[in-house]
């Protein structure tokens, strides 16, 4: 008994149907890939900003008032102010990087057995956020910059990027920094039409200064 061969309308919806489950899959596909490549920026961005808040947390720690003379160790932005930094911008402090058992916390004279150093975290521009809803966004870079008694720069360390926003506050009379800081990264998987939101990460600490 001689098999029926399929006709052409069969062979086209066949091939409809392969095309509507190829099609399916392939979608299912890439939405994957673009979830997984959110996931994964953002939880860079979360290592990035626990890292650099570890980092002020503990310089500023180290930083704060000379009870003798009562100059503030925190240059810029002065007490009572607050500042967005923007490019150029910077945090700038003096920190003791030494502090054993028996050293009085509020010792800022020159005893080299408790060695202070001068920092200051600024920002550089770094171009721009594009490929995102609203903009693009000015992007910075921070960098670390180890200076001498004459602001020489004596040494510059990149921290991080993809930082959009940088905001210091401190209040009068307060021995407290306030630092909020906020990450930006544009989704890598879009390509045309309307593109996604942005991945943001937002920071927010009030460190205090322990020494004097």
């Amino acid at each position: 008994m001689r098999r029926r061969s399929l006709t052409l309308i069969e062979v086209a919806i066949a091939a409809a149907i392969l095309a509507l489950v190829l099609g399916i899959s392939l979608g299912a596909s890439l939405s994957a890939s673009a979830s997984n490549a959110a996931l994964l920026a953002t939880a860079e961005l979360d290592q990035t900003g626990r890292r650099l808040f570890a980092q002020l947390r503990r310089e500023l720690h180290q930083s704060g008032t000379d009870a003798t003379s009562g100059t503030d160790r925190v240059e810029s932005p002065a007490s009572g102010a607050s500042a967005d930094l923007t490019a150029g911008d910077a945090l700038t402090f003096q920190t003791r990087i030494a502090i054993g058992s028996a050293d009085p916390e509020d010792d800022w004279g020159a005893d080299p057995s408790h060695p202070k150093q001068k920092v200051r975290y600024r920002l550089v521009a770094d171009g721009q956020v594009t490929g995102v809803e609203g903009g693009p966004y000015p992007r910075y870079r921070l960098v670390r910059e180890r200076l001498d008694a004459a602001n020489n720069v004596l040494e510059t360390v990149r921290v991080c990027t993809h930082i959009t926003e940088f905001r210091v506050t401190r209040d009068a009379g307060s021995r407290t920094v306030l630092l909020e800081v906020r990450f930006t990264r544009q989704n890598t998987q879009w390509r045309t039409g309307t593109p996604p939101d942005p991945i943001h990460r937002e920071f927010r600490e009030r460190i205090a200064l322990l020494n004097g």
